[in-house]
Order: structure tokens, then C-alpha cells, then sequence
């Protein structure tokens, strides 16, 4: 969301829906802008030890540290749209040494 917050140059408000599933003793959270406009993903929460795991498509896609989230390119109508996802930043060229 910082990410996208940062592409559209106003702050992402978002919003966690959740709900608890007794039989995986997990927590299913949904994530998306306040607004309703951007969807972040489903995530599985493990109630023994908070872990937590991407449990959809757009949460997967998202699931990695080295991945950037742009403003979506078209919003879906009626229903919140996944960030768009960019290429990660190549690793950075370091100079050799002597």
C-alpha cells in the first residue's frame, strides 16, 4: 500500500476484513483500500503462530520483497482492482574493488 500511495501521491487508507476458519485454525484476512477502489489480497493468518501466507492470487503476486506495486492501469467496475505489478528493481551494480 506504501507503494501505491506513493505512485498516486495520496495516501492508501486500507481496510482488513477478516474471518476465522475453526477447522485450519487460521484467520482469512482481506486487505483492500478504504475506498474500496484497490484490492491487496487475501491472507492466511496461523492462529497458533501469526504466520503469515498469501492465500490468493493478487496476495501472491504481491508476496515477495523484491516486487513494486503501481497504481492499477484501469479500475475494475464494481468490484476493487489489484495493484498493477511492476518489475523489480535490478540488484544494484557495485563497482569492483582494487
Amino acid at each position: 500500500e506504501d507503494q501505491v500511495s506513493i505512485a498516486r501521491a495520496i495516501p492508501v487508507d486500507t481496510v482488513l476484513n477478516s474471518a476465522f476458519d475453526y477447522s485450519a485454525l487460521e484467520w482469512q484476512v482481506i486487505s483492500s483500500s478504504k475506498d474500496k477502489t484497490l484490492n491487496f489480497g487475501t491472507w492466511l493468518v496461523d492462529d497458533n503462530t501469526g504466520v503469515v501466507t498469501p492465500g490468493n492470487s493478487i496476495a501472491n503476486s504481491i508476496d515477495s520483497p523484491s516486487i513494486r506495486c503501481g497504481v492499477p492501469m484501469a479500475h475494475i467496475s464494481g468490484a476493487p482492482t489489484p495493484p498493477h505489478i511492476l518489475d523489480p528493481l535490478p540488484d544494484p551494480i557495485t563497482p569492483p574493488t582494487r
